[in-house]
């Protein structure tokens, strides 16, 4: 699972916005973004390409866009190789000190499409099947909840 900043959100500030993430978690319809902290030169997307394969990890929000970092939180990794997505991996926050889901990896479902690079700019849809985490070492929560979640993603890096 994707786990990169797992404390909770609640910085405030002055942040350029990279993209947006249109989500519907059950039937909750959310617009998070994803930021860019330029003071510290932070980008909260990030793509690492080697040969043809190419690794995304975004990272959104909840909150003022472009003033504060909150939860519902939804974090993203893919992996493209050769113009297919070949991994990926969602880890979805739901608000302070709540429930967190996991698709990927062996937990749950993730699926992507509509896949599109153009440029600096990487749009795709997905559709998953979030199973409820257990917070102490972010594995399947035994007996633990579901979530369904699908959603738009554009993100434009920064290079």
């Amino acid at each position: 699972m994707l786990l990169a900043g797992l404390a909770a959100p609640g910085a405030a500030g002055s942040f350029d916005i990279m993209g947006t993430v249109t989500v519907t978690a059950d039937d909750s319809r959310l617009t998070l973004w994803v930021p860019f902290d330029g003071e510290e030169q932070e980008p909260y997307a990030t793509r690492m390409a080697a040969g043809v394969m190419t690794i995304y990890t975004i990272d959104a929000f909840s909150g003022t866009p472009g003033e504060s970092l909150g939860t519902p939180r939804l974090s993203l990794s893919l992996t493209i190789a050769g113009g297919t997505v070949r991994a990926g991996d969602l880890t979805y926050f739901s608000g302070p000190n709540a429930a967190v889901f996991g698709a990927g990896e062996g937990i749950g479902m993730l699926s992507f499409g509509r896949v599109t690079v153009e440029g600096a700019t990487l749009s795709f849809e997905f559709v998953a099947q979030g199973q409820e985490l257990d917070r102490t070492d972010f594995d399947a929560a035994e007996g633990g909840s579901r979530i369904t979640l699908s959603g738009d993603v554009r993100v434009t890096f920064q290079d």
